[in-house]
């Protein structure tokens, strides 16, 4: 028997809440998602994003995320919406990540969920609003 069999549905679901829903535990909390726009090939082995969104593209933040729980599918729904006025320049993105820093930092970011996306130009005419859906498996 392998260990990820042993996890029971309401563990999957302990481990989906710690990480991301319930903010009154203290400790690791990933809260935050963050832009990148990395052009060219990408490190599967990278712990941040390739070049995250800076304050040249137009008073760039990264957003909060909003999570919902779902326990009957062992799944969450990360969303994060960044408004018309986050990111004013037309910026090209290409990549985006869940970070538990509100702020970039070379110390103490820990990255989760670091995904390519299709190239996507965000200005500060459009809101642009990132769902990304995660199943704990066995």
């Amino acid at each position: 028997m392998s260990e990820a069999t042993v996890i029971t549905n309401d563990g999957k679901n302990n481990v989906l809440e710690l990480a991301f829903a319930n903010t009154a535990i203290a400790g690791v909390q990933f809260g935050y998602m963050a832009l990148g726009k990395m052009q060219g090939v990408y490190d599967p082995t990278s712990t941040s994003l390739g070049e995250e969104c800076g304050a040249g593209d137009g008073d760039y933040q990264r957003v909060d995320i909003v999570p919902v729980l779902n326990p009957t599918d062992n799944t969450i729904s990360l969303s994060g919406t960044f408004d018309m006025t986050n990111i004013t320049n037309a910026t090209t993105i290409t990549e985006v990540g869940i970070v538990t820093q509100p702020t970039g930092s070379s110390v103490g970011d820990i990255w989760f969920c670091l995904s390519q996306t299709p190239q996507t130009i965000k200005d500060g005419t459009a809101s642009l609003t990132v769902t990304l859906n995660l199943q704990v498996d066995e």
